[in-house]
This record gives structure tokens, C-alpha cells and sequence, in this order.
């Protein structure tokens, strides 16, 4: 009897055993359904929003917004005389102007150039700095400027015929921050700006030539790409058409603003190793300083035998700056001003840039922007504890792990656009 009845009650057990098995696996299978099914409709949501950010973006840049960083935005359907202008449209044209156009997605404001034209034919042309900033020594700050006036003299020679073979840039002389600062470091005038024409005080003398363009607020174009986190197809039609590339090659001596070459690069040793060149802010930075630049150095040397720190003072002519920044493989740093001189690389240099994400939504795209007009590839490793306005920057630790490995990644995407079949390899321009 006693036996009986254990053994009953095991069969019991048994089967309670077995119904709570199964009891729990289908209850797993009913979570793992949920789970699924909330997967699925997170990667739904995902689909709808990375949908409507391409609809958005390809509707921006196929309409005028697209259209800033392309030929055609040199064009009369994107600018118009504002009232009292005296110019008229075509090249036969005398009289002044001022022509005003709209900007990208990132600000409503318009932009405007001033353009007189005072005699026929134009074999002359004036390029009047308006604005200080011009000739400051942050090279970003500088740059917009120099693009701005490599636009404006472009749009003026498409609209209006300005095809002058002496083209001067007039600069304000009584500036003591910004150009004086350069003359007390044995630099006459600040660099980049020579490559638009011969240099000139500003006074009476721009008077006698045949046309003057007033830069205005052209400079307002290029800060446009600093916060468009959403840059998306523009910069597909940018690189296509080649905007963009046009002023960086006049910038790096390829071509002047008439097309004819002036100053070329160094060419590079074919079988060296890839230079990873460090982007140095130097120990006077008021901003995002770097404390730790050994230990950044050292990780840079595990990456590459091949390691360049450039800090470029402010008293280095383009032909210096050229040649630090021509033979480099990979550009790694901080965010910074210096970032601007990537325009003086070459199309197989990769980007890695390490940027502040304290108190911002994302990085700053200022340099993501500029890699994708100009081809290059670009990757951004996040630093969330420094904000854009801290003094002091300490990269070691994660930041500098997560640097290495993206370096490694940079080196090998290198390596592979190098390889490829029918791949030119990158060479001087030509003298």
C-alpha cells in the first residue's frame, strides 16, 4: 500500500513537473513574441523616420536649398538686384548692384554681394573685403570668407562677364587685431587670399578699375555647414558637381581663380607608410585644449610608424601649410579651427575627428559637412564629458580606446582605396 502510493505520487510529481514545463515554455515563447513583435516595431518606426528624413532631405536639396553648393546656384533663378539697383542682367551691362540670393536650410538670411561695373570691357577686377574677420587667424573664420569671394567673383563672371585676367583683393590695412597680428609675425597679408589675385590696401585706387565686388555677407555660406546635421543628399549633388572642390583647389594652389595652375604639392613617396597626421591645437588654445598630448602621440605611433603633429602658426605661408597637410593619409584631432586645412589634402585621406557632445544634441558637423562636398571619408568619435567651451581636454582612457580602433579603421579603408583596381594614385598638381 505504501508502496502504491509513492509511486503515485511520483506519476504526480512527474506530471506536475511536466505541466509547469511546458507551462513556462510557452510562456517564454509568448514573451519572445512580444519581444519580437516590439522589435519589429521599433525597427518599423526606425524605417518611417529614416524614410521621411530622406523625403525631407531629398525634397531640401533637390530645390533651391540643394542647390547652394552646386554651379548652378550661380545662376539668376537663385539671386536677384535688390530695389534701386542699376545693373541689368547680361554682360553688356554698367551700373551697380546689389544682388542678393538665399542660403541653406540651416538659416532663412539672406546673403548679398555688391558689383559695379564701370567700363566695358572688364580686364580689371576689385575684390573689396568687407568684413575684419577676413583676415582672422582661426582658419575656419578665414575660409568662409574666401569662399564667399571665390563665389561672388564666380557668379559675377557668369552673370555679368567679369572674365578679368587682373583681378586685385583690397584689404581694410587699418585692421591692427586681425592683420596686424600677422604683419607682427612677419606675414604681410593673411593666407589663403593671395590665391584670388595680387594684394592691395584699400582706397582710392580700387576706383580705377573696371569692376569692384563688395564682398557683403558671402561669408555666411560656408558656416551653414556647421550645425546641418542633416546634411543628407545635399552633399551628393555638392561633390558631383564640384562647387565646392573648384574653391578648395584654388585654396590649395591646383588652379587660381582665372584656372591657371600656380602652386603644387609635394609629391609622395610611393612606398612609404601612411602618415597619420595629428591636428594640433597647441598649448595657447583658449578652448578644448588637449592635456595629455604624449599619451595621444603614443597611441598614434601603435597605429601608424609614420606620425606628423602639425601646429600651424600664424605665421606659416600656404606653402607650408601645403606641404604638411598634402602626403597625409589619415587627419586625427580635436575639434578645431585646423581641421579647415583638410582642403589641402589629398581625395584617398581619411578623417577621424574627436568631438565635444557635452550639452549638444550631436556633434558639430562642420567638418563632416566639409569630408562629404569634398569626398573624403569622415569619422567622429563622441567625447560626452567636454562641451565645446571647455578650457582643458583629457583624451585618455575610452576616448583614446575608442580613437585607436577608429585610426585602425581609417588606415584600412585607406589601404583598400588604394588597392583598387583603376584607383590613380594621388599625385602633385601640376606646376
Amino acid at each position: 500500500m505504501a508502496r502504491a502510493l509513492v509511486g503515485c505520487r511520483l506519476r504526480y510529481a512527474v506530471l506536475l513537473w511536466l505541466v509547469c514545463g511546458v507551462a513556462l515554455l510557452l510562456a517564454g515563447s509568448k514573451q519572445g513574441l512580444r519581444r519580437d513583435a516590439s522589435r519589429r516595431r521599433q525597427q518599423w518606426a526606425e524605417w518611417v523616420a529614416d524614410a521621411k528624413d530622406y523625403t525631407e532631405s531629398w525634397t531640401h536639396c533637390h530645390g533651391a536649398g540643394g542647390a547652394v553648393w552646386t554651379w548652378d546656384y550661380l545662376t539668376e533663378q537663385h539671386w536677384r538686384a535688390a530695389a534701386g539697383s542699376t545693373l541689368g542682367g547680361g554682360a553688356g551691362s554698367v551700373g551697380h548692384a546689389r544682388l542678393e540670393a538665399r542660403r541653406t536650410r540651416a538659416s532663412a538670411d539672406p546673403i548679398h554681394i555688391d558689383l559695379t561695373i564701370r567700363r566695358r570691357p572688364v580686364r580689371s577686377l576689385a575684390l573689396v573685403q568687407d568684413e575684419r574677420e577676413a583676415n582672422s587667424g582661426n582658419v575656419w573664420h578665414r575660409s568662409v570668407h574666401l569662399y564667399g569671394a571665390f563665389v561672388a567673383q564666380q557668379l559675377a563672371r557668369r552673370q555679368y562677364g567679369t572674365d578679368a585676367g587682373n583681378v586685385t583683393v583690397f584689404v581694410d590695412c587699418s585692421d591692427d587685431k586681425e592683420l596686424g597680428a600677422y604683419r607682427r609675425a612677419g606675414i604681410e597679408w593673411a593666407p589663403g587670399w593671395s590665391m584670388h589675385g595680387a594684394m592691395a590696401c584699400q582706397g582710392e585706387a580700387q576706383a580705377e578699375f573696371d569692376a569692384e565686388i563688395g564682398l557683403g555677407s558671402t561669408g555666411s555660406l560656408m558656416w551653414d555647414l556647421a550645425w546641418d546635421t542633416r546634411f543628407g543628399l545635399c552633399a551628393e549633388l555638392g561633390r558631383e558637381s564640384g562647387l565646392y572642390e573648384a574653391w578648395a583647389a584654388v585654396q590649395r594652389g591646383a588652379t587660381d581663380a582665372e584656372g591657371r595652375p600656380v602652386l603644387a604639392g609635394p609629391a609622395p613617396e610611393p612606398d612609404a607608410p601612411p602618415i597619420v597626421c595629428y591636428v594640433d591645437r597647441g598649448p595657447k588654445a583658449k578652448e578644448r585644449r588637449v592635456t595629455d598630448v604624449d599619451a595621444v602621440l603614443a597611441m598614434l605611433r601603435r597605429v601608424s610608424p609614420a606620425v606628423r603633429s602639425i601646429y600651424v602658426e600664424r605665421h606659416w605661408a600656404e606653402r607650408e601649410v601645403l606641404e604638411s597637410f598634402y602626403d597625409c593619409a589619415v587627419l586625427f584631432g580635436v575639434h578645431g579651427g585646423g581641421w579647415t586645412n583638410l582642403i589641402y589634402t589629398q581625395p584617398s585621406c581619411m578623417a577621424v575627428e574627436v568631438a565635444p557632445t557635452k550639452w549638444h544634441a550631436g556633434p558639430p558637423s562642420y567638418f563632416a559637412n566639409m569630408c562629404a562636398l569634398l569626398g573624403r571619408q569622415y569619422e567622429v568619435v563622441e567625447d560626452w564629458t567636454v562641451s565645446m567651451r571647455d578650457e582643458d581636454w583629457e583624451m585618455s582612457g575610452g576616448v583614446l580606446a575608442r580613437s585607436e580602433g577608429a585610426l585602425h579603421r581609417a588606415l584600412t579603408k585607406h589601404a583598400e582605396a588604394k588597392a583598387k583596381p583603376g584607383h590613380a594614385a594621388d599625385a602633385s598638381p601640376a606646376p
